[in-house]
């Protein structure tokens, strides 16, 4: 949601947002300075998002979600409360997922990846994991979304990232790595 929490000193450098819902972290991370590349599905929040990042030459808005290969899903529009890949009552529409990896090569090394994905963080961070791609991302903010059949997924993850991150505390429902040696120790 647009509530999400903006690190303690986040000045500069370059962001990955998935989940970008309706631009308001996207806005106060540009904001403060940084490169936004934000990813957002939904069509009804990225047309929202869109106008709030109009006129920031540093807050680049995709209307597509981050995966972790190239393929299309259903995407349920929970009206206020985003979106969920979940089946869910109300309208749906077939979105566009795109490989995170061939993102992350192209930008070289991001500073912060910040994943409201709504379950899809688990996809993306898996496959950052899985190509060492995870190495290149100073800082990694994430939302989880558990559900049975993900929890033994994402308690991997956060093993899997602790090999190259550091856990720091943010607030509630976060996670927030720092890789070793960017600060993180």
């Amino acid at each position: 949601m647009d509530n999400d929490p903006v690190p303690d000193g986040l000045t500069g450098g370059i962001v990955i947002e998935a989940g970008a819902y309706e631009g308001t972290w996207a806005a106060k991370a540009a904001e403060r300075g940084c490169l936004v590349y934000a990813f957002e599905p939904a069509s009804r929040a990225y047309a929202i998002a869109k106008v709030r990042l109009a006129g920031r030459p540093n807050a680049h808005l995709f209307p597509v979600a981050l995966g972790g290969g190239y393929h299309v899903a259903t995407l349920h529009d929970c009206q206020r409360d985003g979106a969920t890949w979940l089946p869910a009552d109300g309208p749906s529409e077939p979105v566009q997922v795109v490989d995170v990896a061939l993102v992350l090569s192209l930008l070289g090394r991001v500073d912060l990846m910040h994943l409201n994905a709504e379950g899809g963080e688990v996809d993306i961070l898996e496959r950052l994991v899985d190509t060492g791609q995870i190495r290149d991302v100073a800082a990694t903010m994430v939302q989880w979304h558990p559900r049975p059949e993900t929890n033994e997924r994402i308690a991997a993850l956060e093993t899997a990232l602790q090999r190259t991150h550091v856990k720091l505390p943010l607030f509630h429902c976060w996670g927030y790595w720092r890789r070793k040696g960017a600060g993180g120790e």
